[in-house]
């Protein structure tokens, strides 16, 4: 464990004083946290409430339940046309803990692992603690993406991550090169991370930039995915890893178990409902109306305001460009204009100058954000 070498990230400090400043009475509008700002819907609820009243509160299935993992399999499988079984997943604690378990079972000591940035901050954090060598390149150069992965491949090179649609930068890559990264790891034996939490949040209509179903055959591909924002369930700690591969599936179970033992069953209870009920669908259309509706207001916002932000087609993010030092930018945004941003260079050195905002806050806050923001940046310039 490597604990001593992580260093927090400046998102943090900047949440921290955001509360801080929310207790002394600050009206303060936060633009720094994914979390979707609609209700968990009562029938996830209620299930919860069913399942404490018959006692679900004991030991469960140290690899999830299996009524909840066949549901799973059934709509990657409705979705894929593939030929997709409960037992290829593992239900974990959020998606950061099945990451963290991906990291335990496959990374040892000095085992290289080839991070694609801007990206979350916690997966260079895990690697780091589990003794392993994040490799950073950018994404943001698409054109040489193949070419700067290749040349970053050792024989110590375990693994790779991928998060598409990208959390910071809501970007999108096409079907193609996606397929062609997959090529190019197979041939070097090389795994990979792909973190889908922000699948369902793809507000492109182009197929060319869809997740391609193919990726779910390869031997070395792991999926992770959550139920915390198509569901808006972020409390309740429920996710799950998909791979093909049963005996790598076998070590990750084994790290989870060690992890967490098990998943609480009256959540995974909530998770069944989230799949299966029958006002599942309308809620779901609903949710990603509304974040469609603002994704493109923000998106016509921005433009109107003569400030730049990278291309995005999915999450519920932007990555805003201000061209200065990111990390003053944003602790003066909160001192001075109360709102709450992360600095772009928490997500990695390409991220430098870069602020990134959540569009998941109401769209009134929001948008009296932007226009600090907006206040701000021409202040400075």
């Amino acid at each position: 464990m490597k604990i001593d070498q992580i260093e927090p990230t400046p998102s943090v400090a900047l949440a921290d004083l955001s509360r801080q400043l929310k207790a002394e009475g600050k009206n303060i509008i936060t633009l720094q946290t994914g979390e979707p700002d609609f209700d968990t819907p009562l029938f996830i609820k209620n299930q919860v409430k069913l399942a404490l009243d018959k006692n679900r509160t004991k030991y469960s299935f140290s690899s999830g339940l299996p009524e909840l993992k066949s549901l799973i399999a059934k709509t990657y499988k409705d979705s894929s046309q593939l030929n997709i079984d409960k037992d290829q997943f593992i239900i974990t604690a959020g998606a950061v803990q099945g990451i963290a378990s991906v990291i335990s079972a496959i990374v040892e000591l000095n085992d290289e692992v080839i991070i694609l940035e801007p990206a979350w901050p916690t997966i260079k954090s895990l690697v780091i603690n589990n003794g392993g060598i994040p490799k950073c390149i950018s994404f943001l150069d698409k054109e040489n993406l193949l070419k700067n992965i290749e040349e970053q491949i050792t024989s110590n090179t375990k693994l790779i991550y991928l998060n598409f649609p990208n959390n910071p930068t809501g970007q999108l890559i096409t079907s193609k090169l996606y397929v062609s990264i997959l090529e190019l790891l197979k041939k070097y034996n090389i795994l990979v991370i792909s973190d889908e939490v922000y699948e369902f949040f793809d507000f492109t209509e182009d197929p060319n930039y869809k997740l391609p179903p193919e990726r779910l055959e390869y031997e070395n591909f792991i999926c992770i995915n959550s139920f915390s924002k198509k569901y808006c369930m972020t409390g309740f700690r429920i996710g799950y890893i998909y791979t093909k591969n049963l005996e790598n599936l076998k070590k990750i179970a084994l790290a989870s178990q060690i992890n967490v033992t098990n998943i609480p069953e009256f959540t995974q209870y909530a998770a069944i409902s989230a799949i299966s009920h029958p006002k599942t669908k309308n809620f779901t259309k609903k949710l990603y109306k509304v974040f469609k509706q603002r994704f493109e207001i923000i998106n016509k916002a921005l433009i109107n305001s003569k400030i730049s932000a990278l291309d995005s087609g999915g999450a519920f993010y932007k990555f805003i460009f201000i061209g200065m030092d990111d990390k003053y930018f944003s602790e003066k945004l909160l001192l001075d204009y109360s709102v709450c941003v992360v600095p772009g260079s928490a997500y990695g050195s390409c991220g430098r100058n870069y602020i990134r905002i959540t569009f998941a806050e109401d769209l009134d806050q929001v948008m009296e954000g932007l226009r600090r923001i907006t206040e701000l940046y021409n202040k400075l310039k």
